[in-house]
């Protein structure tokens, strides 16, 4: 079992120990487990410094500038009077490992570690500055700050990479935004269906100038759709459902559904005016079978070919 395990542990059970067995436990961990093992033994032989361990390491472990004696907590005063015998520059690292490994240990040994997170970033809100706190890999406000950057720039009309939602899914905070992280990946898709260039709208009787050819066909509008309308249309399906279970990012999903609304609306009005302009031209273009010619294009042949078809 490892140092960070041995922490979850301690903070489950240690509190009911007397001095005898925790005096037990100390000589143990001094021996066994080095540099992590003095840390431990520090935090048994005193009140609550077990939960400031995790707490204060999560936080050191989010200002990468020099920490103050407020972010150090009690173990401030552990280095400045050398009671564990190792140094600053030593002791940052190995309480900051504890405290992240006992995080991973406590979610594969099913303990609550989401209640010490959001008290690691209590505590860290009256310590450390916001742009800190906002930029946390670990704290879930920083999760919440980076989350609401990207909304805020799919909602502007900028592309949400994939990668950008994935990054966030390894936040430490994650599992505790799970819906909200669902709508987020549902905006990011969106915003790049919306972000690509708009198919050129068809030269039709209504809008064309003397010079103006016709820039596609049926059939090109009916592949664009399945290349891209249909996934869109799926997208905002799943955004709906998802913006169901989480407020997170209102704002940003009325705004993204209204321009997803606007763009098929466009797209559908343009296929409809190639229609108008020229049905029995639009529905025998080339790549295109109108349903009365399914019988003669699909059927038949397959039938000739001895293939059962299937009634649908």
């Amino acid at each position: 079992m490892g140092p960070g395990a041995l922490l979850a542990l301690l903070l489950e059970r240690a509190t009911a120990w007397d001095e005898r067995l925790r005096a037990v436990w100390q000589r143990y961990l001094r021996r066994r487990l080095a540099t992590e093992g003095r840390v431990l033994a520090w935090a048994l032989d005193g009140e609550d410094r077990l939960g400031a361990l995790l707490l204060h390491g999560l936080l050191l472990a989010s200002d990468d500038a020099h920490p103050s004696p407020l972010t150090w907590g009690p173990l401030d005063l552990a280095a400045t009077q050398e009671q564990l015998g190792i140094t600053r520059d030593l002791l940052r690292p190995t309480v900051v490992h504890l405290a992240l490994d006992c995080l991973d240990a406590m979610d594969s040994l099913g303990l609550d570690s989401a209640a010490w997170l959001t008290q690691a970033e209590t505590k860290g809100r009256g310590i450390l500055a916001l742009p800190i706190l906002e930029q946390s890999a670990i704290l879930p406000l920083g999760l919440d700050a980076q989350a609401r950057a990207l909304a805020m720039q799919a909602a502007e009309g900028r592309p949400v990479a994939a990668r950008a939602v994935e990054t966030l899914r390894r936040h430490r905070a994650a599992r505790l935004r799970q819906r909200d992280l669902t709508v987020l990946d549902e905006l990011a898709r969106l915003s790049r269906y919306l972000a690509a260039p708009e198919a050129a709208r068809l030269a039709t009787v209504l809008n064309r100038a003397p010079d103006a050819s016709r820039s596609a066909t049926a059939a090109d509008r009916m592949v664009a759709y399945q290349r891209d309308g249909a996934f869109a249309d799926l997208v905002a399906l799943r955004l709906r459902r998802a913006a169901g279970e989480s407020s997170a990012f209102a704002p940003q999903v009325v705004a993204l559904l209204a321009a997803w609304r606007a763009r098929r609306d466009a797209e559908n009005e343009t296929f409809a005016l190639l229609l108008a302009e020229d049905y029995e031209r639009a529905v025998h273009s080339p790549g295109l079978i109108p349903v009365q010619g399914l019988w003669r294009e699909l059927v038949l042949p397959a039938l000739e070919r001895g293939e059962r078809v299937h009634r649908g």
